[in-house]
C-alpha cells in the first residue's frame, strides 16, 4: 500500500515543504525530486516530496489539489493509503479510543476528546498527554497544548449537540474537526482526508459524536432498562439513530390514534434522551 506524494508546481526545496504546513505528513524529512509535465498533475512540472521506496515514483498517480492551496496530494491509483500505512507512533495511554468505519471501508481509530463522567467519574479522554514538572517539583501528566484546537472544536460541537438553538458546525469546521481528530493517530490533515474521500455527512457525524462521547451522554440520562440493553448490545451511534427512527415512527402512529389528550398522565417519555439529544447533560 502506497503513501502520499506531495506536488508543488515549481522548483522547490525542503524549506518550501516545511512552509506548506505538512509537518504531519512525515516523521523525518522526505525525499524530493523534479518531475516533468508527464508525471505532474494537470500537465504541470514541479517538485514532488515523498517517502516512496526506490528511485522511481509509482504509476499511475491520482492527484487532488489541496483546497485553497497551491499544492497537490497524490497516491498510487491501485494502492490507496489506508490506516495501517498512515498510522503514526502515538500512545493514547489509558484514555479511551474508538474504531470508526469511514467511506473507504476501513476502520480508523480516534480518541474520545470529551468524555461524559456522569456514570463513571474515573473515565478520561483519549488524547496523548505529556510529562511536565508540577508546581511542587514533582513530575506529572498534563494535557498537550498541541490538541487545544481539537478540544475547542469538540466543545463547539458538544454545545450544538446539547442545545437545539445552536447551529451545527459548517462544512469547513466539520472538515477541520474530523481532520484534527484523525490526525491524532494518523499522518493526515484536511488535504489528505479530502483526497481519500473519507467523509460524507453520516461518517463525519459519527466521528464527531464519538469524539464527544455522545452515546454515553444519552445513556447517562436514559431509563435503566434502555441502558442495560445498550450495554449488552454494545450500542454505537448507528443504534441510537435506529432507536430515534423507531421512536419517531411509534409517536407518529400514536398521534394518528390520539384524541388530543397527552398520554401517560402528562409524564415525560422515559426515552426522551434518545429522541431529543438536547436534553442530555454535560460532563461530571
Amino acid at each position: 500500500m502506497s503513501t502520499f506524494i506531495y506536488f508543488l508546481p515549481r522548483t522547490a526545496t525542503l524549506d518550501d515543504w516545511r512552509g506548506l504546513g505538512l509537518a504531519h505528513a512525515f516523521d523525518e524529512p522526505p525525499a524530493f525530486a523534479l518531475v516533468g509535465p508527464e508525471r505532474g498533475p494537470q500537465g504541470l512540472s514541479g517538485t514532488v516530496f515523498h517517502r516512496c521506496p526506490g528511485p522511481e515514483l509509482p504509476s499511475p498517480l491520482v492527484w487532488s489539489q489541496a483546497p485553497g492551496r497551491n499544492f497537490w496530494v497524490g497516491y498510487h491509483a491501485h494502492s490507496r493509503p489506508g490506516p495501517d500505512v498512515l498510522r503514526r507512533p502515538v500512545d493514547l495511554g489509558a484514555g479511551e479510543a474508538v474504531q470508526v468505519k469511514l467511506r473507504d471501508g476501513n476502520w480508523w481509530s480516534v480518541p474520545r476528546v470529551l468524555v461524559c463522567t456522569q456514570r463513571d467519574p474515573l473515565r478520561r479522554d483519549g488524547l496523548p498527554r505529556i510529562l511536565a514538572a508540577g508546581d511542587d517539583g514533582q513530575t506529572e501528566e498534563r494535557d498537550d497544548t498541541a490538541y487545544d484546537g481539537l478540544r475547542e472544536l469538540a466543545g463547539a460541537f458538544l454545545h450544538s449537540f446539547q442545545n437545539a438553538d445552536v447551529p451545527v458546525l459548517g462544512h469547513e469546521e466539520t472538515l477541520m474537526f474530523c481532520s484534527l481528530l484523525l490526525g491524532v493517530c494518523y499522518r493526515v490533515g484536511p488535504a489528505e482526508v479530502l483526497a481519500l474521500e473519507l467523509l460524507d455527512r453520516a461518517s463525519a457525524e459519527l466521528l464527531a459524536v464519538e469524539a464527544i462521547d455522545g452515546v454515553e451522554r444519552l445513556l447517562a440520562v436514559a431509563e435503566p432498562g434502555l441502558v442495560a440493553r445498550a450495554e449488552a448490545e454494545n450500542w454505537n451511534w448507528a443504534h441510537v439513530q435506529q432507536m430515534q427512527r423507531l421512536e419517531e415512527g411509534n409517536q407518529g402512529e400514536e398521534g394518528n390514534q390520539a384524541t388530543g389528550q397527552p398520554g401517560n398522565d402528562g409524564e415525560e417519555n422515559p426515552q426522551s434522551a434518545i429522541s431529543n439529544p438536547q436534553s442530555v447533560g454535560g460532563d461530571g
